[in-house]
């Protein structure tokens, strides 16, 4: 049957239907797909201390997000799915700021071309499954596309561009 549903949605929802016992009531199935969106935004929360971490913030300000009353209401009360796409898009910011910018101490001479392209190709790949959850993270092609170029050259840019949008 024809969905509204894009395809990285619609495989957490079999993935959450294979993991649900067969004489599961609706209410018991309701409260394992809540729980996986539950688990996505914990995953979220867990990447927002690693970004956190990586650009030599405070780690306490991942309850700006954590704490946020929407956020709470949105994917834990009501098992929205928007859960998934916020997790997959902050995944994919996360491996392109590993790929794109070493830390401080390792300068950029000692990353290798090919480890930066796997690393950003990574991400972009991830922020094709956040745009199957959603289309809004779409717009980040661009930027994704024009960092890859700076860094890299055109040819990884085109990478990014079809890997990311199609």
């Amino acid at each position: 049957l024809p969905t509204i549903y894009p395809p990285t949605s619609q495989a957490v929802f079999a993935i959450a239907a294979l993991s649900t016992p067969p004489s599961a009531s609706v209410v018991d199935r309701m409260i394992i797909l809540k729980a996986w969106f539950v688990a996505f935004d914990l995953g979220t929360i867990a990447l927002v201390v690693k970004l956190l971490r990586w650009a030599g913030k405070p780690v306490g300000w991942a309850t700006t997000y954590a704490w946020c009353p929407l956020v709470i209401k949105e994917f834990a009360a009501s098992g929205h799915l928007d859960a998934l796409a916020v997790f997959l898009t902050t995944a994919a910011a996360y491996l392109a700021c590993r790929a794109l910018f070493p830390p401080a101490g390792m300068a950029t001479t000692k990353v290798s071309s090919r480890r930066l392209a796997i690393g950003i190709y990574s991400a972009a790949f991830v922020l094709a499954l956040a745009i199957g959850a959603k289309f809004c993270p779409v717009v980040l092609v661009p930027l994704f596309a024009l960092t890859a170029w700076r860094r890299l050259g055109w040819r990884t840019a085109v990478g990014v561009i079809f890997l990311g949008g199609v």
